[in-house]
This record gives structure tokens, sequence and C-alpha cells, in this order.
């Protein structure tokens, strides 16, 4: 076989080589992938230099070229990689723009609850977090205000004390100004802060566009500030149990919806199972858990 031509072509003092052109387009999906797999750990807080102890196939000297990686990414730490950060398969594959799989509780609280039931035990701090644009929510205002749910899931332990958390976004914005929206959301919290442990569910703010790509499971949640002054929770409290009450006219119709939608049953539930003893086989996690732990 003959060696193949090389081609290429002037543009005044620039060059351009077509064969490698060719080439980069070809490299192009594959190139995807490896850098899918780097921005998943990096998106995570997992450093280069420390994916090797999640998944010892990539090795240090692998990790500062993604074409020298490629040949570790097997299906199989491929497949490993996708269920450590439960997120679908086809996008670390770079054929799909949807990280995470379609998850909606708007009219259906079952599906909140058992997402909720689903996370390992015990809890991170904050395992339901509020992404948003603007934090001070106001049902009078007039303006569109939505915002976005995310589970927060511990998966690991490092050394220094910190912790390898996953996310699992509810992909749907709730709509702050929507009542049907607002009430089944402060009905949902509510149930979840009397059965189920949730306390706390802090606001963070973020940028239209991160909004959205979160509401489409396109992206991790990114670390940004938590907004103090202001907390989900402020919304479904009344001025007797918290001294920054907001909105507690609306908790009447609140409760209504919990008896209607039968959600403070659901969370009953959660709570009774969060009650029983979970070793790591039975929690979700199971040998995946165990592997990154040792």
């Amino acid at each position: 076989m003959s060696d193949p031509v090389n081609l290429s072509f002037g543009f005044g003092n620039a060059t351009l080589d077509v064969n490698a052109l060719v080439r980069w387009f070809k490299e192009a999906p594959v190139r995807t992938v490896a850098y899918r797999f780097l921005k998943l750990f990096n998106d995570h807080g997992v450093k280069n230099t420390q994916i090797q102890r999640l998944i010892p196939e990539v090795t240090l000297e692998k990790v500062t070229d993604p074409m020298a990686m490629l040949p570790a990414l097997t299906n199989d730490v491929l497949d490993r990689t996708a269920k450590l950060f439960g997120i679908e398969r086809a996008w670390l594959d770079g054929v799909d723009l949807r990280m995470c799989r379609c998850r909606a509780a708007y009219q259906c609280p079952q599906e909140f609850f058992d997402e909720l039931a689903a996370l390992s035990r015990p809890h991170v701090w904050h395992p339901v977090r509020a992404f948003c644009v603007d934090p001070k929510f106001d049902r009078k205002s007039g303006k569109r205000q939505p915002l976005v749910l995310v589970f927060a899931e511990k998966i690991a332990d490092w050394d220094d004390g910190g912790e390898l958390v996953r996310f699992r976004p509810l992909t749907e914005e709730w709509l702050w100004d929507y009542p049907k929206s607002r009430l089944q959301l402060k009905a949902m919290l509510r149930a979840a802060h009397d059965h189920c442990g949730i306390s706390v569910v802090p606001i963070h703010v973020v940028d239209e566009k991160t909004l959205r790509e979160l509401a489409e499971g396109q992206v991790v949640p990114p670390s940004v500030r938590h907004e103090h002054d202001v907390s989900l929770e402020d919304y479904i409290l009344t001025p007797e149990e918290s001294a920054v009450s907001k909105e507690a006219d609306e908790l009447d119709a609140v409760r209504s919806w919990m008896a209607s939608m039968k959600i403070e049953e659901m969370a009953r539930q959660v709570g009774d199972a969060a009650m029983k003893p979970v070793n790591a086989e039975q929690d979700g996690l199971g040998a995946e858990r165990q592997e990154t732990e040792t």
C-alpha cells in the first residue's frame, strides 16, 4: 500500500493541513468520551490525580493525555463510572446531551419521595438542595421564579475528611409564581421536614443557562455559594416554628394539598424505612461503595 498523500494549502502566512484536519474530525467522537470522562470527575470535585483511587485502571500516566487514556476506558470502566455517579452511559459515550435520566415529580409527588428513599444513609449534609436565579421568592411579585431541586448523596469519604457526593436532579423547573407548582413543592418539603428529617433545604444561586441545563439533566450542579439569608424551609414553617417564616398565610392551603395528594403518607413511609438498619449491600451502592472506601 502506498503512503497517503499529504495535502496542504497555503493561505497567506497560514497553511491548512487537510490530513490533520480529517484525522481531527475522525478522532473527535473518541476525544469526546475521554473529555467527558475527565470532566465528570472534575465536576464532582475529583482531581485527575485522585481518579485512580476510584477507578484503578486510570493511572496517573494516563490522565496526562486524554488520547493516552483511551485504552483504559473499557466498556467495564465506563459502565462502573456511569454507575458510580448515577449518570446515563449514553452521555459518557458522547451520543446524548442528557446526563441524568428524566425524573419529574410535578403532579407525581411519589417520585420525589422515591428518590429521597433511594438516598444512601446516613445522609450527606443537606440531601435536598434548591437552585435558582433569584433566591428571594415572593408569590405576589408577578415575575417568573423558577427553581430546580437536586438530591445529594455521599458515595465515598476522602482521607482528609471530605466527602465525594453525587447528584440527582429532578429534571423539571418548579415555578414559584404558579400556585399549583408552588403548593405541591411546599407540601412535599413540609412533609419531608416533619417525617424524613429534611430540616434544611439550602438555596444556591446560578445563572439562567445553568438552571436550564440542570432542569434538562445536562450538567452537574456547580459549586456555587449558598444564599445563607434564606432557605426553602422558611416558606413551610409557621411564625411559631421559625422567626424568619415567610408566606405563612398560605400554610393552610399547603396542608390541604398534603391531605388531597396523600403526601404525608408518602413521607411517613420514607421516614419509617429510614429507621431500619442498613448495610452496604442493601443501601443501593453495594460493592461500588465498598470498593471506593477501601
